[in-house]
């Protein structure tokens, strides 16, 4: 077994470890919001690995740019699968909360027009 085998191990025994203890309400949500974010990173980051190198396998002329346009990929659909979540969410709202929101993706939008139009 080499050593990145056995580190990888010994983080999924740690993580599986983990996931019992935070069902059982061992640990305070603030330390969890943090952990969840470099999780989630960590996840995105894998799928990106995962699904460019398949890509790869099956391309004719592989591509560097395979990793930044899978998680750019993964990072598209996420929202979608959000935005879905918030119409409905959204049903009875509170009047700041659809300010925020309209106001957040109206700086992303123009964010996305400018860099489109630069293409």
């Amino acid at each position: 077994m080499s050593d990145t085998d056995s580190l990888l191990g010994r983080i999924k025994q740690t993580l599986d470890q983990l996931a019992g203890e935070i069902s059982s309400g061992k640990y305070p949500a603030i330390l969890l919001a943090d952990l969840k974010g470099s999780v989630d990173q960590l996840r995105l980051s894998m799928w990106a690995v995962i699904e460019a190198e398949e890509q790869l396998k099956h391309a004719v002329a592989p591509s560097t740019m395979e990793f930044k346009k899978k998680l750019v990929e993964f990072r598209i659909k996420r929202i979608v699968q959000m935005l879905n979540e918030i119409r409905g969410d959204v049903a009875v709202p509170e009047r700041s909360d659809l300010d925020i929101l309209r106001a957040a993706l109206g700086t992303t939008l123009q964010t996305v027009e400018r860099r489109a139009a630069k293409l």
